[in-house]
């Protein structure tokens, strides 16, 4: 079985997505994967390269996946958001 993203953001051809990294000696971590997919032809690929334009959508996928994990922390350790 493949493994999935906790949680995927999608904004246009930006996909940010979540993985769990579990350890046993660290607890579980997240870790963060960003990629644009484009069609070149009739073939759909993927690039970790972005122009100017894509910059406004990082930004926003990145900030809804901070987000995402602070509250996800934070509701591990039943703590109140800072926000």
């Amino acid at each position: 079985m493949a493994n999935k993203p906790v949680k995927t953001f999608r904004i246009g051809q930006i996909t940010i997505s979540l993985w769990r990294n579990p350890s046993e000696k660290y607890g579980d971590t997240l870790s963060v994967t960003i990629r644009k997919q484009y069609k070149s032809g009739e073939e759909w690929k993927e690039t970790k390269s972005f122009n100017v334009n894509d910059l406004p959508k990082l930004q926003t996928g990145l900030q809804k996946a901070y987000e995402y994990i602070v509250l996800s922390e934070s509701k591990d350790n039943n703590d109140e958001p800072d926000f």
